[in-house]
């Protein structure tokens, strides 16, 4: 992330709620991720559900752990298309899952996070293929215990690095530009309103490009 963004993100006042949210969902708001998990403080939840209740993104609320509430957020129709996919299905039967179907794989996920907090053993490796990361780079983790990656960035990479790092340039633009937004004084309902309307968002977003 740019110096230039930073110093935007020193200097904002307001909802710390809609700069977290912008900061860390915003390859899934600008529609290039299916999902993404998201930690706040349990205060601040139903203001995270008053942000999202007009979008078409769904809230699943994952536990609380240390005060905080996690919840995995995503989108159901590109989510499901993910997981329809057989690379991504073959994995899942691989890891242990016998029905693949979304709605019956997140209560199961639930439980084995909500486990895995609790105990620190066993680490579920589907949340990778929930949060939509490719499931060959999943199956390179696994197979490495998440080592011997070819790069590091919002996974770990084991596959088609150049592909990846161009992803990851995409997801760092649309977080640079949702928080340029949030500078300009938008409330962050209204950009995600924006976000999910195509084409006003690729002009929006090209006007953030040149915007001094």
């Amino acid at each position: 992330m740019s110096s230039e963004t930073w110093e935007i993100i020193r200097k904002l006042r307001g909802d710390e709620i809609e700069l977290q949210i912008a900061f860390q969902c915003a390859p899934l708001i600008t529609g290039l991720k299916e999902s993404n998990l998201l930690n706040i403080e349990k205060q601040d939840y139903q203001r995270m559900k008053d942000i999202f209740k007009e979008s078409e993104l769904t809230i699943y609320p994952l536990g609380i752990h240390a005060g905080k509430i996690t919840v995995f957020l995503y989108h159901p129709d590109r989510l499901e298309a993910f997981f329809s996919k057989e690379s991504v299905q073959a994995l899942l039967h691989e890891i242990g899952y016998t029905d693949t179907n979304l709605k019956q794989v997140l209560p199961v996920f639930r439980a084995h996070y909500q486990q895995y907090l609790r105990e620190k053993k066993v680490f579920p490796h589907e949340m990778g293929l929930l949060l939509g990361y490719p499931p060959e780079d999943v199956k390179g983790f696994i197979r490495n215990q998440g080592k011997n990656y070819l790069y590091s960035g919002y996974w770990k990479v084991y596959d088609r690095p150049h592909e990846k790092i161009r992803l990851f340039k995409k997801y760092e633009h649309s977080r640079e530009k949702l928080i340029q937004l949030l500078s300009y004084g938008m409330r962050i309902e209204e950009i995600i309103a924006i976000c999910s309307n195509t084409e006003i968002w690729q002009l929006v977003d090209c006007d953030c490009q040149y915007a001094s």
